[in-house]
């Protein structure tokens, strides 16, 4: 009867568990590109910033 029980709460929680390391999975995608994406802001900021310290220093 215990076993029965078991082997059902088993069967019921592998296929959960597998769902919930799918969903970290992609949620460690995210977190990575959005880094990537805020490098790219911050490089493209820095570029601008760098651009009109040139205009203003030059004028």
């Amino acid at each position: 009867m215990a076993e029965r029980a078991v082997s059902s709460v088993i069967q019921y929680l592998v296929p959960l568990l597998a769902h919930e390391v799918e969903l970290l999975r992609s949620v460690h995608k995210e977190i990575v590109s959005i880094k990537a994406e805020f490098k790219r802001i911050q490089s493209f900021l820095e570029d601008a910033e760098s651009i009109k310290f040139c205009v203003l220093f030059i004028h």
